[in-house]
């Protein structure tokens, strides 16, 4: 792969720290890797391997490919993983429903798809 590849996906590790709240120096603990390695792998200059990857992604919270994806990739994967939440959420209170109330339900989703 080449030098902007690496450079994308140490931006990408390092938004993800910064999202979750983290310093270099913490992730570097939390991974077992050093601060300098953490901060070299941030900015393109070091090539981690793919055990040290699924460290990164374990100690940030998220699963290994939303570290190897790109942004546009990773949003429509999380878009559509939201869709995936609320059509279950909404089939759940749909089935505790009664008959009267579905209808009512329906003629409401009707009227917001106008």
């Amino acid at each position: 792969m080449d030098v902007s590849w690496y450079r994308t996906l140490g931006g990408r590790i390092a938004r993800m720290r910064t999202r979750a709240g983290l310093t270099q120096e913490q992730l570097a603990e939390r991974a077992g890797i050093g601060a300098s390695y953490v901060a070299r792998i941030e900015v393109g200059q070091r090539r981690p391997t793919l055990d040290v990857l699924a460290e990164l992604a374990n100690s940030l919270g998220v699963p290994l490919h939303r570290l190897l994806a790109d942004e546009r990739s990773v949003r429509a994967a999380e878009g559509h993983e939201a869709f995936g939440r609320s059509a279950r959420q909404l089939t759940s209170v749909i089935l505790e429903l009664d008959d009267s109330d579905i209808e009512i339900l329906l003629k409401l989703a009707n009227r917001f798809k106008r």
